[in-house]
């Protein structure tokens, strides 16, 4: 529950419409897309996530998180079965995509 609290409050801190923060412009899914790659929401190197935002997005858009699935000993934020379907069925309408990554077992 703490590394679940740990991520909702990065990503509740995190300023989606800041220009400052390195985003990438690209296609994912056939979507346009703002991307921000690995934004730390811990210490651990494991604690990334990457987080799509609609071409148009602003700071106020609603967001769903992803933590994919493995069981805690395998997974990647990035896998496209876990990133493309929900890209381009959420991005187009306005929400964000936020996928994370987490420490595997036995550092888990």
């Amino acid at each position: 529950m703490k590394r679940i609290l740990r991520i909702l409050a990065a990503c509740c801190a995190l300023p989606l419409a800041t220009p400052a923060l390195a985003q990438q412009a690209v296609k994912v899914a056939g979507v346009e897309a703002r991307v921000l790659r690995d934004f730390a929401y811990g210490a651990d190197d494991d604690q990334r996530m990457d987080v799509y935002l609609p071409a148009a997005a602003t700071k106020d858009a609603p967001a769903i998180l992803m933590v994919h699935g493995g069981g805690w000993k395998r997974g990647d934020k990035a896998m496209d079965r876990v990133v493309d379907n929900k890209v381009a069925r959420w991005l187009p309408k306005g929400i964000a995509f936020i996928s994370v990554n987490y420490p595997m077992v036995p550092e888990a």
